[in-house]
């Protein structure tokens, strides 16, 4: 399955005209989704557009959290309760009956309900379908509560991805979790031209000045 998901990543996998032969029919995709604001509602909804993009005769079908903030979500995604426990359970019953081969979940401990997300553990019990996961936060340091949630993540898993090797590391080390069972899948940026940064500091008042960048989540707070 890993396979699969590393080479819709590839420049190559897009140049090609011919469409690619999809590893499932039906996939569940849970996480968030746009317009929310939200890191991982961009991260989710893009792989969302990739999959579909790149695997033309597969379904794929987003799942996203709803937590109550005024946001319209467009018709094809499918909200989840995040408070609701139940609403959790009732979307493993949508999920099996959809007919979906497998759940791929974007997992970060703080979008799902319960104490520290534990909700999400209610909705991969109600289904046995393969179970992809990928990290989006991996604690060296974690509550005991977190920690029996990503043990549990990592038990009913088939594979794990991070988008760092120090992520890897660490699922190694300090959950030992086997290698075989992690994949590194680095976050990528989007492919945007090239432009001169002192073509574009004045824009901003940033002339003559360094400018310095990391990649996650950056927001006004």
């Amino acid at each position: 399955m890993f396979d699969t998901y590393h080479e819709i990543r590839s420049e190559e996998a897009f140049a090609t005209s011919a469409p690619a032969r999809a590893p499932f029919r039906r996939v569940a995709l849970i996480g968030n989704a746009l317009p929310r604001k939200c890191g991982l509602a961009t991260f989710t909804s893009h792989v969302a557009d990739a999959l579909r993009q790149r695997y033309p005769a597969m379904q794929v079908d987003h799942y996203a959290m709803d937590d109550g903030a005024d946001v319209t979500y467009p018709d094809d995604i499918v909200t989840i309760d995040a408070s609701s426990a139940p609403a959790y359970r009732e979307a493993a019953g949508r999920i099996e009956s959809s007919g979906a081969d497998a759940v791929w979940l974007q997992h970060e401990f703080g979008i799902f309900g319960g104490d520290s997300g534990s909700h999400i553990l209610e909705l991969l019990a109600a289904t046995d379908l393969p179970l992809i996961v990928t990290l989006h936060t991996v604690l060296e340091h974690p509550s005991d509560v977190q920690d029996a949630i990503l043990h549990r993540l990592a038990a009913r898993a088939e594979t794990l991805i991070v988008m760092a090797e120090k992520g890897a590391e660490i699922l190694r080390r300090r959950y030992g979790i086997d290698a075989d069972r992690i994949r590194v899948v680095p976050h990528g940026v989007p492919d945007l031209a090239f432009r001169n940064p002192d073509e574009l500091k004045p824009r901003f008042g940033w002339q003559g000045r360094t400018v310095l960048m990391t990649f996650g989540l950056l927001a006004p707070d």
